[in-house]
């Protein structure tokens, strides 16, 4: 039976092999390296899927030869294999997270850039207008998850280009420009049969859900304790977002919870707060309530349909 690295190997054997077959081994004409080695020194924001995708073939094919000539060299050092065993699953989510993205961004119109320290208020402001008595605002909660970006970039938990790609299919669906509610966008679907459809609005919140779900368990932990930023971001995801993933998006995952910032860190270096300040508390609390009114409505929204799928 093979191990977890033999397998992990043998993808990425499979990967190089299928991605052979796509384009011939050209060699770049300046350096005389291969195009997808010249690549890596020499990104373009516009790339392609492709390009994103044989990058982080080349990459990974590195961690992996890397990987064998230590084991054959140093076999007491499986720990420091397991940890390069992590970290290729971490690459290899992001490249494909990163083609996806790109395939999802490219049409969107650029949203104004917030910095990270009015993130937060900005986001709440706006996840307060969004939980109304009559229903979810969609024009307002797609706002909301937008301006929050900055924030989540300032937490490094690989969870902005997640947002920012469900961002991007509510704003193709209209949901920036409505005046109708979620669960009207949602409702419509399900009697359409689209629902499940990838670009669908029921998938972007639904996802989106879920992570303002491990958002508002962090900051409500984050108030609450004392304990280590890495800590509370991994209880946070274990009790929301874990259930959901497969082995290899928790592996990465894993891999990036350990990343996250110190108190003092993300919230005076970055979000430009006192760290033990009662502005600071304040802010984080309205944000956690605000947050909270909406997941509510959005879990409530599914639950009411008895659809498999579940916040």
């Amino acid at each position: 039976m093979k191990s977890p690295l033999q397998k992990t190997r043998a993808a990425l054997k499979r990967s190089r092999q299928n991605l052979a077959k796509l384009t011939a081994s050209k060699r770049d004409a300046a350096g005389g390296l291969p195009v997808f080695e010249a690549d890596t020194y020499a990104r373009s924001p516009s790339e392609s899927s492709l390009t994103k995708a044989k990058r982080s073939d080349y990459n990974l094919k590195e961690l992996s030869e890397s990987s064998d000539e230590e084991e054959g060299r140093h076999q007491r050092h499986r720990a420091d294999a397991k940890g390069r065993r992590s970290w290729a699953l971490v690459l290899v989510a992001a490249a494909c997270l990163g083609g996806a993205g790109y395939a999802a961004t490219r049409a969107a119109q650029p949203s104004p850039i917030l910095h990270a320290d009015r993130s937060l208020r900005t986001a709440t402001d706006l996840f307060r207008r969004a939980a109304a008595a009559d229903g979810l605002r969609s024009a307002e909660f797609t706002r909301a998850t937008d301006a929050l970006n900055p924030f989540l970039e300032a937490l490094h938990l690989g969870l902005a280009p997640l947002v920012r790609v469900n961002v991007v299919k509510l704003q193709n669906a209209g949901a920036e420009k409505t005046q109708d509610s979620i669960e009207a966008l949602v409702r419509a679907e399900r009697r359409a049969g689209t629902d499940d459809d990838d670009a669908s609005v029921s998938v972007a919140v639904l996802w989106n859900g879920r992570i303002l779900q491990l958002c508002e368990r962090l900051i409500r932990d984050v108030v609450r304790s004392d304990a280590p930023m890495p800590e509370l971001a991994h209880r946070a995801y274990k009790t929301t977002l874990e259930p959901h993933h497969n082995w290899i998006m928790r592996s990465g995952a894993r891999a990036l919870l350990r990343l996250t910032p110190d108190r003092r860190t993300l919230f005076e270096a970055r979000l430009g707060y006192a760290a033990d300040g009662p502005a600071l508390r304040a802010d984080l609390e309205a944000f956690a309530a605000a947050v909270r009114a909406c997941v509510d409505r959005l879990d409530a929204l599914f639950r009411a349909a008895d659809s498999r799928e579940r916040l």
